[in-house]
């Protein structure tokens, strides 16, 4: 046997056997040792059988809180049936003799993690090269997976897929307890009474904002992102629409309180050059990610969110919006309401996989303007069947005024038409069309500028 810390395979830096050895051994002779060690690996970093289930035994006792050392690990693998298959208590025994002291056992488990790592990549990068080498392969797919592959590689930690009822139980009452006195970090909405309905947006899911055009959806939409940012929650905003420099404009008259025609002609008094000024000294350290990229395809889309998320730790995407989205793929699908099924799927997926709630706007088809009642529902969505059933929460805009100018004059419904983990409802707040927002009914001032 080769002396630990000296790996007979040193010239291959996909393989660690000796440094697995040490970090094993250090493990089984100090149980401080064997909690540091299994904060660094995993089993699936050991590269033998009897090392991935020595190690196996080693966090299971950990976990249960019992002690570590030879007698007890043998005595779990002797229990659990595997003894025999890693080689019978003499392996054990072995890893214990060649370990001088178990102080180092951090240091090899890093070299255990990093080899471990190594490998992982050269299986992303086969199969990266497999998928592309595919004629029948779509270039944006294979880009996609390739990201995706390799963002996977890179976890260190493998993360449990299932827990037992009777871990989750105390947790659960911890939150639940935690709830009535927590201060609210993500993202939530903009609106008071909204946020009676919804408290605030979950990381996962997708939030569906529709109207029909010109109704406000690009402004509520906007709302969001302001409140959001204002908070200091970092926020991204994928435009499909609008240029940056429109959204700035309408970001700058939102949040300064300044008209738009005036800041769109530049006649601005000295109190308006004022207000604008305020505002840009509180939004220069506002964490808000503006893309305004033309045709931008969903694959570029997920491609940049992800960036986005390992270089700022987005909170919250917002997509303006989902019926001007493109697939990215050379191939056509069937159908417009395959693609949009696509869009809406592939949105949630994100969502969770970044661990993030994602905003996408969607028009509404003509079918409000159709009935005596113009008020909009779920079905009014285009190619709505797959976004109904892919969205955690659905809000429908409507203004009444929009249809007869003498109906409820500058209010503007936002109808929680489904919200999976909670309450549906409608909430009202004063539309303000000049200056590009909604305000709380109770904190409307009439005439404000």
């Amino acid at each position: 046997m080769s002396i630990i810390g000296e790996d007979s395979n040193s010239s291959n830096p996909l393989y660690a056997v000796d440094a697995e050895r040490a970090t094993l051994g250090a493990a089984l002779l100090s149980a401080d040792a064997a909690a540091d060690i299994a904060d660094i690996v995993t089993a699936d970093d050991f590269t033998t059988a009897a090392h991935t289930g020595i190690f196996t035994a080693i966090t299971a006792l950990t976990t249960a809180g019992q002690p570590v050392d030879p007698v007890t690990v043998l005595s779990y693998l002797n229990t659990t049936g595997v003894l025999d298959r890693i080689g019978g208590a003499a392996t054990v025994h072995t890893l214990v003799a060649a370990t001088p002291s178990p102080a180092s056992g951090t240091y090899y488990a890093e070299h255990v993690r990093d080899a471990a790592l190594r490998r992982r990549i050269q299986a992303a990068g086969a199969k990266i090269q497999q998928l592309a080498a595919s004629a029948g392969s779509e270039p944006a797919l294979i880009a996609d997976t390739a990201e995706h592959e390799l963002l996977n590689a890179t976890e260190t930690r493998a993360h449990t897929t299932y827990t037992a009822l009777a871990d989750l139980l105390d947790p659960t009452i911890e939150l639940i307890e935690s709830n009535a006195t927590k201060t609210v970090t993500g993202p939530i909405p903009p609106y008071h009474d909204l946020r009676t309905i919804i408290p605030e947006l979950l990381p996962g899911q997708l939030i569906v904002i529709a109207a029909r055009p010109s109704i406000g959806k690009s402004t509520i939409a906007l709302d969001f992102v302001r409140h959001s940012a204002a908070r200091n929650v970092p926020t991204a905003l994928f435009s499909l629409e609008m240029s940056a420099q429109e959204i700035m404009t309408r970001y700058m008259s939102a949040e300064s309180g300044t008209p738009m025609p005036r800041l769109l002609s530049g006649q601005l008094n000295d109190n308006d050059w004022e207000k604008v000024s305020s505002t840009v000294t509180a939004s220069r350290s506002r964490p808000l990610y503006i893309d305004d990229s033309p045709n931008l395809s969903l694959m570029e889309i997920r491609s940049k969110s992800r960036r986005l998320k390992q270089r700022h730790n987005i909170k919250l995407l917002v997509v303006d919006y989902l019926q001007l989205m493109d697939t990215g793929l050379t191939r056509s699908m069937a159908n417009r309401q395959e693609e949009v099924a696509f869009f809406s799927r592939s949105l949630k997926l994100l969502g969770k996989e970044l661990d993030i709630p994602i905003i996408a706007l969607s028009q509404l088809n003509r079918g409000p303007e159709q009935r005596q009642d113009k008020r909009p529902m779920i079905s009014d969505m285009r190619e709505s069947g797959s976004i109904e059933q892919d969205a955690d929460v659905i809000m429908l805009l409507h203004r009444e005024d929009f249809y007869d100018r003498t109906a409820r004059p500058g209010e503007l419904d936002v109808i929680v038409a489904k919200h999976r983990n909670g309450a549906t409802g409608t909430t009202s707040v004063v539309f303000q069309g000049h200056l590009s927002r909604a305000v709380d009914m109770t904190t409307y001032v009439p005439n404000a500028t």
